[in-house]
């Protein structure tokens, strides 16, 4: 076995990520094929290549709360597998002066994501906060949404 131990909801979002990944595949695929067909009953070339599943995906897991990570005074102790064993990890953090730079103090923490940057790992947080609308026909909202960059958490 690859990984002993396996913990269940690292599993559980191991499972939900490469059935994503291959629902997304098979959709295109279907597209693909419908278009082909088409192309076939009108008597016109198709030249376009089908949806080939990619091999290598950059995909993180999300640490699940009491599972995977837990908050502590000095940041957050993290499970990893290291010494063919599931241990906690103590991660020092020290975002707090960023926190309040960005005006995110009384927002919600979500469970966060371990990304691997070159040869360092990260602790990404995403924060939610509930937002009253005024009252509009649903046709006349529109949601805006901005990524704030690469190297920066997305508000």
């Amino acid at each position: 076995m690859l990984f002993p131990k396996y913990p269940s909801y690292l599993r559980r979002a191991t499972i939900a990520s490469a059935y994503g990944k291959w629902s997304s595949w098979r959709s295109n695929y279907l597209n693909w094929e419908k278009e082909r067909l088409e192309a076939i009953d009108n008597n016109k070339k198709f030249t376009k290549k089908a949806p080939i599943p990619q091999i290598e995906h950059n995909d993180f897991p999300v640490l699940y709360k009491g599972n995977m990570y837990n908050q502590i005074a000095e940041g957050y102790e993290i499970k990893v597998y290291k010494n063919n064993d599931w241990v906690w990890e103590k991660v020092v953090v020290s975002a707090k002066t960023d926190l309040i730079r960005r005006g995110i103090t009384d927002w919600k923490q979500c469970n966060p994501k371990l990304i691997k940057r070159g040869i360092k790992y990260f602790l990404s947080f995403a924060y939610e906060k509930e937002v009253k609308l005024h009252k509009l026909k649903e046709n006349d909202t529109r949601i805006l949404a901005i990524d704030l960059g690469l190297t920066n958490s997305a508000v």
